[in-house]
This record gives C-alpha cells, structure tokens and sequence, in this order.
C-alpha cells in the first residue's frame, strides 16, 4: 500500500482495513520515503534530526500512518522505502546534490532503527526507480539534471546498503527494481538525444538480471515490479494492453534466466479518464486480480 492511500482513507475505510488484516494475517506492506526530503535540512554531520523527524516529526512517517496502525493493533510487516538515498543527496529532486550517498544512506538506516523500535519484526525494502540511474559506469535510461547518469550511479548507492548491512544490526532485507516494461524494451522514448545514445540498442534487462545477481550474492532478496507505463499509450490505453505488456514481461524477464524472490504485480499509472483495470473479480480477464493469478501460473510453471 502506497502510504498517503491509507492516510487519507476515512475513519470506516481504515478500521475495516485493520478489521481484514486482523482477520485474513495478510501481511502489510507499506511504500513510502524513508527518510523525508521534506526534512533534509535539518541535517547535520553526525546528527539525528533529519533521521528522527523523517519518523516522528509532524509530517513524519510513523506519526502519520505507523501510530495509528500500531493503536489499531495492526504491525507493518514490510516497510518499502521508494529511493530513500535519493531524498537525502538530492531532496525535492534538487539536481545539486546536498549530502554524499554515504551520509544519506546513514540518515536511512538511522530512521530505519527508529521504526524497528516501534516494530521489532519489520523487514526494509529498497525499491530502486532504475531507469532514473546509472549502473556500473552505464547510462541512465533518460537524461536529467545534465547528468548521463541522472539520480546518479546506482551502484554507489547498492555498495553503501551492503556496507551498513555489514556494520550495523540494521539489515535491508531486499532490493526491489521499478523498471517497466516499455522502458526494459527500450521501447519509451529517452531524454537523451538518439545521437549520442539509443536506448532501443541497449540490453536493459540483463542491467536488471545484473542487479539481481549482485543482490542475491550481497545476501538479500530480489524484487521486480512487472507493469508497463501507460503513458506510452496515454488515452489510448486500455486494461487489455497493460495485461499484454505485464504477462509478455513476466515472461520474456524468466526466459532470460531471472529468479527474482518477489514478483510484484503493481501499478499507479492510473489518470483520470483512462479506462484502467478493474481490481475485481479474478475470474474476469484483464482486472488485476485475475493478472495476479496469471502471474501464479507462469511462475509455476517456470
């Protein structure tokens, strides 16, 4: 669940949400930033503050969403933090960075240590918005901020989770990789001029099955979300394309060898006036729950 979805639920929606929870022992896993960009200039070398507010401050995380679960008698199971290295060195997407990786991934693992105090069985996810990053020395898919590498070299940012994996008690539990599908083709089109780089000739998905190997052999799960961006399509989208382009991912990303721990069936590509996937029933083609059983198939079957 993306966190304002649940914050901004009315009171009967949230109790009946806890209530189905409590009730199924379906695990809860919340998106969210990890440490807030809109905090980070309370940061100072050694200091707690940007950390600590990240969690408890006003607009902190668990002061929005994570006490009221926890007064519900409700724990958050997975906590998955979307680019939280990021919202430190380059917080409100400021192209100049304000921190190295090294001091945000800190400020990170310092608020991850004040959620587990709230809730001692929480497991960290690092989703990776990877199109946005360079891997390795490589291109970012677009180019922004006049930089090849956009939000920068992700590997920096994967050897500084596995150091504080090593020398702190605070473990990230998996890398989870945002890559969709139209993008894993090179079929969106890039910021980049065709001149100087064509994505449409780069092989994206072994950059994925790279991360994924690297993240296995550091010792954590790897996760892929399998979606398409609709933007492709814009108004011409439809519930029957989103399906193709996830089953056809799904399927080209195992015939290439990857094993991820999680495969993930998710999309927030939804705007008003497109005619999106229904949720229900999943006896029904094209709605999301009937592409999750699809997804159930195909991985066992592989």
């Amino acid at each position: 669940m993306f966190i304002d979805a649940v914050v901004n639920a009315s009171d009967d929606e949230f109790e009946r949400f806890c209530a189905l929870l409590k009730r199924t022992g379906l695990k809860l896993s919340v998106e969210c930033a990890g440490i807030c960009d809109w905090y980070a200039n309370l940061y100072a070398a050694g200091g707690d503050e940007f950390a600590y507010n990240s969690v408890y401050g006003d607009g902190g995380e668990f002061k929005r969403l994570g006490k009221k679960l926890k007064d519900n008698g409700v724990a958050i199971d997975y906590l998955n933090i979307d680019h939280g290295i990021l919202r430190g060195t380059n917080p409100a997407d400021t192209p100049k960075a304000q921190m190295s990786t090294k001091e945000a991934a800190e400020q990170l693992y310092l608020a991850m240590k004040h959620w587990r105090n709230e809730f001692p069985d929480i497991k960290f996810n690092y989703i990776v918005n990877f199109p946005n990053h360079g891997w390795k020395g490589g291109f970012a898919y677009n180019h922004q901020w006049n930089s090849d590498f956009f939000c920068g070299d992700f590997y920096e940012d994967f050897l500084e989770i596995c150091r504080l994996n090593e020398e702190t008690d605070i473990k990230m539990n998996a890398v989870i990789v945002d890559f969709p599908y139209n993008y894993a083709v090179g079929r969106m089109p890039t910021t980049f001029s065709r001149s100087k780089f064509d994505v449409r000739k780069y092989d994206w998905i072994e950059r994925i099955l790279d991360l994924e190997a690297e993240t296995k052999a550091a010792g954590m799960k790897f996760g892929l979300i399998f979606n398409s961006d609709i933007a492709e399509y814009g108004r011409r989208f439809t519930p029957e394309k989103y399906y193709a382009d996830t089953v056809e991912y799904l399927n080209l990303y195992i015939s290439r060898g990857g094993r991820p721990h999680y495969y993930i069936n998710e999309s927030w590509y939804f705007f008003e006036g497109a005619h999106v996937p229904e949720l229900l029933p999943e006896t029904e083609r094209y709605t999301m729950t009937n592409l999750t059983l699809e997804f159930i198939k195909i991985v066992g079957r592989s």
